[in-house]
């Protein structure tokens, strides 16, 4: 994914949803929960296509899925508690274990899930997987 695509999705993104944050002013950064969603959807698009590249034609329906993402992740969120609490604390073992809800729904969830209804948009810009010998 290009930079000028990555700019394009989260674009569209802010013009489907009230919920995604306005664009920084200056020298700002872009919403770090943001530019991971729209990797994160970018990236797993492309392995669902078999493509290294994303067509152009998809960017929309990218930025309807990173809606969608983006609002889940936020759905969970409590503004109260720190984004990684601790999850799990072992003494002897000195084992401390962290729980991120946003990266684990992403790391979890299948194509189905992420995608939902997008995938027979998706479904005709998808490459065969050839395999040779």
């Amino acid at each position: 994914m290009t930079d000028e695509q990555r700019t394009k999705i989260i674009g569209y993104a802010r013009v489907i949803s009230n919920a995604i944050p306005a664009a920084p002013t200056g020298e700002a950064a872009e919403d770090p929960l943001l530019t991971f969603v729209v990797d994160d959807v970018a990236e797993r698009v492309m392995l669902y296509l078999n493509r290294e590249d994303l067509p152009d034609n998809i960017l929309r329906v990218l930025a309807r899925v990173v809606v969608s993402g983006f609002n889940q992740a936020t759905a969970g969120m409590d503004q109260t508690v720190p984004e990684q609490a601790v999850k799990s604390l072992s003494d002897n073992g000195q084992s401390i274990t962290y729980s991120d809800n946003v990266t684990q729904y992403f790391a979890s969830a299948d194509d189905s899930a992420i995608f939902g209804s997008f995938t027979h948009l998706l479904d005709p810009y998808r490459r065969i997987k050839v395999v040779s010998q």
